[in-house]
């Protein structure tokens, strides 16, 4: 005994999204059936993709920074303070003064 179930669509042609979805299963011809399966098992797969994705980035994050919790322990790191130390410069501000030393060499 075969199980087939069946079930409506409706398409409201005045919104873009479902013209677009209408013309596309109307050119599949005899094939609408298999197209729609074949769409909504795509969708399907796709959000379990991204639900396990997520989760995977979650336990990825928290093992870093648990290793780094361990290998640092309870060190802090300080990076210098540009007022306090009139010698410091960012890397963009090195860079900066390097190309504006370059250009001044062409002067006469």
């Amino acid at each position: 005994m075969k199980e087939i179930r069946r079930t409506d669509i409706r398409f409201n042609l005045t919104r873009e999204e479902d013209r677009r979805a209408w013309e596309y299963l109307h050119t599949a011809g005899a094939k609408q059936n298999r197209l729609i399966i074949q769409a909504i098992n795509a969708y399907a797969d796709m959000e379990s993709r991204n639900a396990w994705q997520e989760t995977l980035m979650r336990e990825i994050d928290h093992s870093v920074r648990e290793a780094v919790r361990e290998t640092l322990g309870n060190v802090v790191l300080e990076t210098p303070d540009p007022t306090e130390n009139a010698q410091y410069k960012s890397p963009q501000q090195e860079n900066d003064d390097a190309m504006f030393d370059f250009l001044d060499s062409f002067q006469v």
